[in-house]
């Protein structure tokens, strides 16, 4: 896309309390009007796509899509910006045991964003894990990792057995790197790793990977399914990657639908 500079990179991406995120500056405050602040809350600020002006000079704007719940203005000092839009936020928390900054509870969420530079918009849907990771997909990928999660979470849901789950392509004695044979745990299965790169406008070439893994025999397994953005990897239950699907496929229809 043009105006590139307005557009989140890849890397760790904070979130803030409007529901959007950035690499660039945390919020900075619950009303977004600083304007060093990465998304604004549109009360109190005229609708995209209305005369809006900042330090009292006009600033084209696009008119907000559908789905549009909270955008960051215009930058006039961004050559060619015209601001970006986030719909609502799509979260499935993970370990409510555990706080993080600002007190949100550990999960991945999902969110469609749309950036506006020349005249032109470039949409993407955002994934972000707990560590502020984050790919940013089209529709038809979202819709392909969601199918990915739910084969993974099948996986992860099939009953207990011995010896190599049905599903398993490796596996290895579960020994403690500095152990010996003695502290044998019993086998470690492992899935296939299941991926998608992701192409959205802002951070593409992001590898998403979905990997099934169980640890130990009968009674005593432990499993594991890891959904691992670039470097970034998360543990999910099955029933946490199952609602992690159904988000994304909720917002590749609000993509799809304009």
């Amino acid at each position: 896309m043009t105006g590139g500079s307005i557009a989140p990179r890849a890397g760790s991406l904070r979130l803030c309390p409007h529901g959007g995120y950035s690499n660039i500056h945390p919020c900075s405050g619950t009303d977004g009007r600083d304007r060093g602040t990465s998304c604004l809350s549109s009360g109190g600020w005229p609708r995209c796509g209305s005369d809006v002006r900042i330090g009292g000079m006009p600033v084209d704007t696009l008119a907000c899509p559908s789905w549009c719940v909270v955008h960051r203005l215009a930058d006039p000092a961004e050559p060619g910006d015209q601001g970006t839009h986030y719909g609502r936020t799509f979260w499935v928390a993970l370990n409510e045991d555990e706080a993080v900054e600002q007190g949100v509870t550990p999960g991945v969420l999902v969110q469609l964003t749309a950036y506006d530079a020349d005249g032109e918009r470039s949409t993407g849907i955002d994934l972000v894990d707990p560590s502020g990771t984050a790919a940013e997909m089209t529709s038809a990928e979202a819709r392909a990792l969601a199918a990915i999660l739910i084969s993974g979470a099948d996986m992860r849901s099939l009953p207990a057995s011995d010896g190599c789950p049905s599903w398993c392509e490796d596996h290895h004695p579960d020994l403690p790197p500095d152990g010996g044979i003695e502290l044998y745990r019993g086998m470690v299965h492992y899935g296939p790793a299941m991926t998608m790169t992701a192409s959205g406008p802002a951070l593409s070439g992001v590898l998403v990977k979905v990997q099934v893994s169980v640890r130990g025999e009968g009674d005593r397994q432990e499993r594991d399914l890891a959904l691992a953005i670039a470097h970034a990897v998360t543990g999910a239950t099955s029933a946490q990657a199952y609602m992690i699907a159904t988000n994304l496929l909720d917002v590749a229809d609000l993509c799809d639908a304009g």
